[in-house]
């Protein structure tokens, strides 16, 4: 059965998913996880998504700030069972669940999805974000949004990068992955340098880091703003939230109605049944039984009287 993780933190629209179908889901921090979340308060492994048969589990696996369900922070290393829709919470991050339904999601979309998280953050607080090829010498550049599609260099009109006129029409192609751009040489005629390393026709090479590649006269530059702050993320240490700082529930009336509702985990004391409401006597309206009841007992307690005063006149005698 695949599990559906949904992003309910943050404004980016529409909000990001990743679909499972492993017996393990790790989520935190580090760039291994299965689900990346690039957030100070998150810890590197913070919680697993296990499979118990037909039923998907969540486990703390022992972060600093606690997993959450709902309102309810979960015991560390003890399952606890999820329910289609349910609310997690990891450090300040909240993730909807949704079971079954859904196909896996692309290897390294998770990658993706944290450069998206950060990309976003940059870009509301207008600083550079994205993976980008720069001509020195020009204004000419060349954002790599898309992963895994194919970007030309060339001379041609239609290039994603436009060269002079003396190169050829098509010269490379390269193809974003993540925080990795591979390039190759699609022209025989043209020579091509990573820094010092020729390129070899259709080869596939990776492009390092702060490597120039030297195409004839051409100088092409790589930065990636996003990778570094995604970096210096994954490596920092986990913020500590306060216990008394509330992190607000996922906006919505059904979000709202699963958080406000605590859910019990495993190794949670069952709640106190309550107080029995105190009985309080209510009046009774008088019936014909009741007055048929009342007249007899008054005709015993007459026959009473007359039996005595029938005796003390006898003893009289």
């Amino acid at each position: 059965m695949a599990v559906t993780l949904k992003l309910r933190s943050g404004d980016i629209s529409p909000l990001p998913e990743l679909s499972f179908d492993a017996p393990r889901v790790v989520i935190g921090r580090a760039p291994g996880c299965e689900l990346q979340l690039p957030d100070p308060s998150v810890s590197s492994r913070h919680a697993s998504l296990r499979q118990r048969g037909s039923d998907y589990v969540i486990v703390d696996e022992g972060s600093e700030n606690g997993t959450f369900a709902g309102a309810t922070r979960l015991t560390r290393q003890a399952p606890h069972v999820l329910a289609n829709g349910d609310l997690l919470r990891f450090g300040r991050v909240w993730v909807e669940v949704r079971l079954g339904g859904a196909a896996a999601s692309e290897p390294g979309a998770s990658r993706e999805l944290a450069r998206q998280l950060v990309e976003h953050a940059l870009e509301q607080e207008q600083q550079p974000w994205g993976m980008a090829v720069e001509l020195e010498g020009s204004d000419s550049r060349l954002p790599l949004v898309r992963p895994r599609h194919a970007y030309l260099i060339g001379s041609h009109a239609a290039a994603d990068l436009q060269l002079d006129e003396d190169q050829p029409a098509r010269c490379l192609e390269l193809r974003r992955q993540g925080d990795q751009l591979w390039v190759s040489l699609i022209d025989g005629q043209t020579e091509a340098f990573l820094d010092d390393r020729p390129l070899k026709l259709e080869e596939r090479c990776l492009w390092p880091r702060g490597a120039r590649l030297l195409l004839g006269e051409a100088s092409l530059v790589l930065s990636d703003p996003t990778a570094q702050v995604l970096e210096r993320v994954e490596k920092g240490p986990t913020e500590r939230l306060p216990e008394e700082v509330a992190v607000d529930p996922p906006a919505g009336k059904v979000a709202a109605a699963r958080y406000t509702k605590p859910i019990p985990s495993a190794g949670d004391e069952p709640p106190a049944a309550p107080a029995p409401e105190p009985v309080v006597a209510r009046p009774r309206s008088w019936t014909l039984f009741d007055a048929g009841v009342c007249a007899l007992a008054l005709c015993m307690l007459g026959l009473s009287l007359w039996a005595i005063r029938w005796v003390a006149a006898i003893g009289r005698a």
